[in-house]
């Protein structure tokens, strides 16, 4: 979750498609890190000046928040994921929705409501599902060697910080 560029793979059926295909812009504060994830749509500030520049509304801003918490700003919401570990092989993950003003008419109850499901069914159907059947490989035996991280320096800054933290 660290990197943008399993997008275009893992979620090429949901979400790819708003996606420019293009590393990650990254920031380390701390143990934590921002990273960002640009949508098609960004490229329509190229001529416009700087100062009029929404990029809000351009990408995904997350915010990884040491050791266990996501930000994720998407255009008009935050979700939070919080990842609470139960045992060696589980974790929980808690996901709220944050909205700029209060929720109150139908069409916006529908637009949440839809906007959750799209949280839940690509992390919960996607990404996590995806990461079960790494562990699951990794937990077998069979994979006598990895190599994680040589590309994705958010990733090491995120095991990094969590080794130190933990120490």
């Amino acid at each position: 979750m660290l990197e943008a560029y399993h997008v275009f793979a893992l979620h090429r059926r949901s979400v790819a498609r708003y996606y420019l295909v293009a590393p990650s812009t990254w920031d380390p504060f701390g143990p934590n890190l921002r990273y960002h994830s640009l949508q098609k749509n960004f490229l329509e500030l190229k001529d416009l000046p700087e100062d009029q520049w929404d990029l809000e509304s351009r990408g995904t801003i997350e915010y990884f928040i040491a050791p266990n918490t996501i930000l994720s700003h998407s255009v008009d919401h935050i979700a939070v994921y919080r990842f609470l570990p139960r045992s060696v092989d589980e974790t929980v993950v808690e996901l709220t929705i944050y909205t700029p003003k209060p929720v109150e008419s139908e069409a916006d109850h529908e637009h949440y409501r839809r906007t959750l499901e799209l949280h839940q069914r690509v992390s919960g159907g996607e990404d996590f599902l995806q990461q079960e059947g790494i562990q699951r490989s990794l937990a077998s035996g069979l994979v006598k060697e990895t190599i994680f991280g040589r590309n994705e320096p958010a990733a090491i800054h995120f095991h990094t910080a969590l080794r130190d933290l933990l120490q």
